[in-house]
């Protein structure tokens, strides 16, 4: 079995096509290891969780949005991706195990970076400490709301498409 990872900034689930729209991206993708940033839920509700059930995504990690924004959902199968350890943050979620496709103990990092330029720099400092203290392969994905050029910010925040979609 391939590992398939998606990561999505779906900039709120609050509305039934948000739902939708994952749940045939999943699909679609045969994703297995699914990043969702900017989610706006503090917990999946109880038919959402049945449809990723559905898609072999029984697993979840969930850091809670504060209030309006923010908040992360992390996915996975478990026949793909076991995990023995997390670290939810309140902009990351760092999920350790064992990748089962490779038989080899890797770290799983969701990010949603804030916008702000003081408040970028702690949070890349506070996650560095904490990628720092892990000894193995990382792989990450998530939202860093960082660019390398203006250039790249011609058209942001027109659409909510996928951030990336990859097979290992």
């Amino acid at each position: 079995m391939n590992c398939v990872f998606c990561s999505w900034n779906v900039r709120g689930l609050g509305k039934a096509e948000k739902y939708r729209a994952l749940g045939k991206l999943i699909g679609r993708s045969k994703a297995n290891i699914v990043f969702i940033q900017e989610s706006k839920v503090e917990n999946l509700k109880p038919w959402v969780m049945a449809r990723l059930q559905n898609l072999n995504l029984r697993v979840v990690a969930i850091a809670p949005s504060a209030g309006a924004s923010g908040g992360l959902v992390s996915l996975w199968n478990p026949a793909v991706f076991k995990v023995e350890s997390n670290i939810v943050g309140a902009r990351w979620i760092i999920l350790v195990g064992q990748l089962m496709v490779q038989k080899r103990k890797v770290a799983l990092v969701n990010v949603y970076a804030p916008n702000n330029l003081r408040e970028k720099r702690n949070f890349f400092e506070e996650l560095s400490s904490e990628l720092e203290k892990l000894s193995m392969p990382l792989l990450v994905g998530g939202d860093f709301n960082s660019v390398l050029s203006c250039d790249e910010r011609i058209g942001a925040g027109e659409s909510d498409s996928v951030q990336g979609v990859y097979s290992v």
